[in-house]
């Protein structure tokens, strides 16, 4: 988990190597389950930059990117025969969607289009899903319910919390508000910082303490306030300059709160 940006496939890949960098082949079958179209679209950009070889399939709800709906969404690819004509019988679109599903190595979809369709015969040996932190329970038992061994959860549980609409259901059960994510984080510390337990000093959550998005000085505000003081910056004041147009009081820090009014609140 971290605040700052990460590559979820980046991360996924290493999940499926051996200790000398190669492919681990028994990890025949990944998926990665998303919050969000537009961030089950980056992992298929992502795909393609890494140049990799394996087949992969974008399930589920129909992509925002053309280019991902022409190259990796199912329903499209089981739609055209093999010179770009359209299949007209739907049984035999169903046929080769069944079969494209089967032979895929990795899909990507969002959590509430992995269980659709063709997907929800999909078993997976390993599932990652991206902004764990923001994701309730009841998604995640849709990702677990395609026979998953290996759970991979990448995120921040320190940012936004799940969204919970009705207030009667976070009343009555508290813990529905807080992500599968944040409750394993808190168990993993509560049992790798006691001698006693077995899982003593090995936690099974691992923090990306290094941000690039902004200045030192706000790092250094949100790593105390937020991260217990962990989160280091990658970027220097001078990568990260003040904007201008403003006359900044104090040069050193890249936050200014200005009141024009007063009125106090």
């Amino acid at each position: 988990y971290g605040p700052d940006t990460i590559n979820v496939f980046d991360i996924f890949r290493n999940c499926v190597r051996n200790e000398d960098g190669s492919i681990n082949r028994k990890v025949m079958k990944c998926g990665i389950a998303c919050n969000s179209n537009g961030a089950a679209d980056n992992v298929c950009r992502a795909y393609e930059k890494m140049g990799a070889s394996r087949n992969l399939n974008r399930i589920g709800t129909e992509p925002d990117d053309p280019e991902v709906r022409e190259k990796y969404w199912l329903p499209y690819l089981a739609s055209i025969d093999e010179y770009g004509n359209p299949i007209e019988n739907k049984e035999k679109r169903a046929e080769k969607e069944s079969r494209l599903v089967k032979e895929a190595d990795i899909i990507a979809s969002t959590t509430a289009g992995v269980s659709l369709g063709a997907a929800n015969a999909v078993k997976c040996l390993m599932m990652g899903l991206d902004e764990a932190g923001q994701t309730t329970d009841l998604e995640v038992g849709r990702i677990l319910n395609k026979a998953v061994n290996v759970l991979v959860l990448i995120g921040d549980h320190k940012q936004l919390p799940p969204t919970i609409l009705c207030d009667e259901a976070k009343r009555q059960c508290p813990r529905i508000a807080t992500s599968l994510m944040e409750k394993a984080c808190m168990e993993s510390e509560r049992y790798s910082s006691n001698p006693e337990s077995e899982m003593y000093g090995c936690p099974n959550h691992f923090m990306l303490n290094i941000q690039y998005r902004y200045p030192p000085s706000i790092s250094k505000h949100v790593s105390d306030s937020y991260y217990g003081g962990k989160l280091m910056s990658g970027a220097t004041r001078e990568q990260k300059p003040l904007p201008g147009g403003y006359n900044f009081p104090n040069p050193d820090m890249s936050v200014c709160l200005e009141i024009r009014s007063s009125e106090a609140k």
